[in-house]
C-alpha cells in the first residue's frame, strides 16, 4: 500500500478524535489501540520508501511529534482509567480484528468486511477481569 501523507494525516486525526470521544475505559483503550495500529501502518509505509524527499521527511517528523505527544496524553488517560497495563493484550485484540478486514479500500482506507468483529466486547471483558482481580 502506498504512502499518501494527506490520507495518513486524516486517518490519524480521526483516531485521535475517536480516543477523545470514547465513552468508557474499555472504549478508550480500544481507540488508543486503533490509534497505535494506524500509526504503525503509517510509519511502516514511510520507512519502506527507498528515496524520501525532504518535504516528506519533514512531514514524517512533524507527524511523529504530534503522534508521540498524543500518545503521552492517551497513556495518562489510560492510567486514570486504570487500564494502562492492558495496552498489550488490547492491541493484540485490535490487530486480530483488523486481520479480518479485506484488502478492499474506499478512498484509500481499508473497509470492514463481512467477517470483521469489533474487539470492543473482548476489551470490555479484559478490563472487567482486570478490575475484578
Amino acid at each position: 500500500m502506498a504512502l499518501d501523507p494527506k490520507l495518513e494525516s486524516k486517518m490519524l486525526a480521526e483516531e485521535i478524535g475517536e480516543v477523545l470521544a470514547a465513552t468508557s475505559p474499555a472504549h478508550r483503550l480500544q481507540e488508543v489501540c486503533d490509534f497505535l495500529f494506524v500509526w504503525a501502518g503509517t510509519w511502516s509505509k514511510f520507512v519502506s520508501l527507498a528515496d524520501v524527499p525532504p518535504e516528506l521527511r519533514r512531514w514524517a517528523y512533524d507527524l511523529s511529534e504530534t503522534a508521540s505527544k498524543a500518545f503521552e496524553i492517551f497513556v495518562d488517560m489510560l492510567k486514570a482509567d486504570g487500564t494502562e497495563d492492558l495496552i498489550g493484550p488490547a492491541l493484540t485484540l485490535v490487530c486480530d480484528a483488523n486481520d479480518w478486514k479485506p484488502t478492499h479500500t474506499v478512498n484509500g482506507k481499508i473497509v470492514k468486511g463481512p467477517f470483521y468483529v469489533s474487539p470492543l466486547e473482548a476489551i470490555e471483558e479484559l478490563v472487567a477481569d482486570a478490575i475484578n482481580n
